[in-house]
């Protein structure tokens, strides 16, 4: 399976946080708020409405490991589903 690639030739890489947002109140965890805070990208909710995705410029090296608990991160070969509810 081909990546997909901006016509610009530029790539991204998606950041999944799972289970960091509680729905109701927004409130994230103070693990993932770090990690958000890390990283100038797009943030918004993810479809779970739990966790919260970051896209961001850049590409990882080959072979790198995409998955630590509750962190997953792509830039290849994986599909992120784009809610549209940023986080503000």
């Amino acid at each position: 399976m081909k990546s997909c690639q901006p016509i610009d030739g530029s790539s991204y890489t998606g950041i999944d946080l799972d289970k960091c947002r509680d729905p109701e109140t927004g409130a994230i965890e103070e693990w993932a708020q770090e990690i958000m805070d890390s990283f100038e990208g797009y943030l918004e909710v993810s479809p779970s409405g739990t966790g919260v995705h970051i896209i961001i410029r850049g590409k990882l090296p080959p072979r790198s490991r995409n998955r630590k608990g509750r962190i997953e991160v792509y830039s290849q070969e994986r599909y992120l589903t784009i809610t549209g509810a940023p986080l503000l």
